[in-house]
């Protein structure tokens, strides 16, 4: 709104073009959603706290969670409200996948919203039952999934990127496309999800992901950035910057109250749809692998109850303490906020590596290798003899450095040649250099423009002097 507002007074005033940046309003967007989030937090709280939305802690987790019964949760609505907000005031109201991935972060909202509505106000224990919550993930994911397949631009957005390799580039069928993407939707969603049982454990790393993927977007919709990084190019890509910064302005915004001892719990309702958001957003940049490599943290999660589940089901053990893999840190004796932090850490470090593939790409060697270049101090020697060969009517060969001569030969070499040129006459001069060879000489030869109406030849002249 802002934004068309703005481009609409440039005709009045030409500073309102600074809003035209892209880079410069994802700032504002990020420091719109997380000054609402500061501000509506407090009153948010209050009311779910007036209105006994508290969270429910389970029986056989670890004891250390007890107190923390009765916490507000559902707080994940503010990141959605702030979001929205500040994505509507920054961005392109006409991009199409801004409001793609606006609607499927509502969906999977509306999903949690329901699901947390049964068990805090409803006081459904079970909640939504598992298989509803499924199917209505499903049915939003192989939507989306289509919708994007159909509505596409360019090949680019059909096709299959793989990180470090440049000549990589699979067009993907229909049905392995909305596969891809129903798996990357979903089942961030769900990841998100199951990382969420500390105070501040998944919010941080779904910010540090938005951020990431935010980066990409642009490159991806810039189309210098994105022919110079070997990268695909989505046109109108760059438009997920806003909301990508709009959301992790509003995690930053919720962390502040999130944070250990927390005052309010995200719930599903903030969960599952940053999950969809940020698995829809690595599918719109074509960056599904490294998006998981960024989100090790919420991969590793879900990695933990596939594994404990089938471990147990199958050989009657379990291999981790408790599942997700955080408890089983708790229960090692790792004080929460030391659990807390160090996936942080892990969480950044894996946002680094993926970002790192922009620039470290493996591409095939060339069929032949390229000729020897002259080395740097062989380079103003060469255009010297250049000129003095093309006086004679000969070439030197461009790849065979000058050969190095000892300081007396090299004197008398210098006062015996004769050069003739039009246009330009060598000057040599001696250089002393810590790192050439005792006993020997270099000569740097710079070049002076010849007078009109000059001799048309001229003679190199030098003195060389012994290196020490």
């Amino acid at each position: 709104m802002l934004y068309w507002l703005a481009h609409r007074l440039i005709t009045w005033y030409s500073g309102f073009n600074v809003f035209s940046y892209l880079t410069f309003r994802a700032i504002l967007a990020m420091g719109s959603s997380l000054a609402i989030s500061l501000l509506v937090g407090p009153a948010l709280i209050e009311r779910l706290s007036r209105y006994q939305i508290g969270q429910v802690v389970r029986e056989d987790g670890p004891q250390s969670h007890l107190p923390k019964a009765g916490t507000p949760t559902m707080g994940g609505t503010l990141i959605l409200v702030t979001t929205l907000v500040s994505t509507l005031l920054w961005a392109k109201l006409t991009s199409r996948q801004v409001w793609l991935v606006l609607a499927v972060t509502f969906a999977f909202g509306l999903i949690g919203f329901l699901d947390d509505y049964l068990k805090l106000v409803v006081r459904n224990a079970r909640g939504l039952p598992a298989r509803w919550k499924y199917l209505f993930q499903s049915v939003f994911g192989l939507a989306i999934a289509a919708v994007l397949y159909y509505t596409a631009s360019v090949p680019a957005e059909r096709t299959l990127y793989l990180p470090f390799l440049k000549t990589f580039a699979e067009p993907l069928p229909v049905g392995v496309f909305i596969t891809i993407t129903y798996l990357m939707t979903v089942g961030m969603s769900n990841a998100v999800n199951l990382t969420d049982g500390l105070d501040g454990l998944a919010i941080m790393p779904a910010t540090l992901v938005s951020a990431g993927l935010g980066i990409f977007a642009y490159a991806s919709g810039n189309a210098v950035f994105a022919h110079y990084l070997e990268i695909p190019q989505i046109p109108g890509a760059g438009e997920l910057l806003i909301f990508c910064s709009a959301l992790s302005g509003a995690g930053l915004g919720f962390l502040w109250f999130n944070a250990y001892p927390a005052q309010v719990f995200m719930g599903d309702v903030g969960a599952l749809a940053i999950g969809a958001a940020l698995g829809v957003i690595a599918v719109m940049v074509r960056q599904e692998l490294v998006a998981l490599v960024m989100g090790g943290v919420f991969v590793l999660e879900t990695a933990s109850v596939i594994l404990q589940v089938a471990s147990f089901k199958l050989t009657g053990r379990r291999i981790f303490r408790m599942a997700p893999l955080h408890h089983h840190f708790e229960l090692k004796g790792w004080a929460e906020p030391k659990v807390i932090v160090r996936f942080w850490i892990i969480s950044l470090i894996l946002v680094l590596a993926g970002l790192a593939t922009l620039k470290l790409r493996w591409a095939r060697p060339a069929t032949s290798p390229p000729p020897p270049s002259l080395p740097a101090w062989a380079a103003p020697v060469f255009r010297a003899r250049a000129i003095c060969a093309s006086a004679a009517g000969s070439s030197p060969s461009p790849t065979r450095a000058p050969r190095r001569r000892s300081s007396p030969s090299c004197a008398r070499s210098i006062r015996r040649s004769r050069c003739a040129s039009a246009d330009s006459m060598p000057v040599c001069s001696p250089r002393r250099s810590a790192w050439w060879p005792r006993r020997d000489c270099r000569l740097i030869c710079r070049f002076s423009s010849r007078p009109a109406g000059a001799a048309s030849r001229s003679s190199a002249t030098s003195s060389c002097s012994r290196a020490p």
